[in-house]
């Protein structure tokens, strides 16, 4: 472990030495911020919900079921607490 007061070697960690171990409202809500202006850039390619391995339709389907009309695997409805 490397002491708060000294960088890390690879200079990830250096922005937050000396400041603690604990991150501050106000950071976490520019993380927040920083990520909402990239929303827009995730899942963008046309493809994104393709199966990216050979087998995965035959193992979600063995897992969950088929998938419903909207092609996603949602699995056997959850019973509530108690019921069956």
């Amino acid at each position: 472990m490397i002491p708060r007061d000294e960088p890390c070697p690879d200079g990830r960690h250096q922005a937050a030495a000396g400041r603690g171990s604990r991150t501050s409202a106000h950071d976490q809500e520019d993380s927040v911020d920083q990520e909402i202006e990239h929303m827009d850039e995730v899942d963008a390619h046309p493809d994104v919900h393709a199966a990216t391995e050979p087998d995965e339709q035959e193992v979600l389907e063995r897992l969950y079921g088929p998938p419903d009309r909207d092609g996603i695997f949602r699995g056997p409805p959850a019973h509530e607490e108690g019921g069956r």
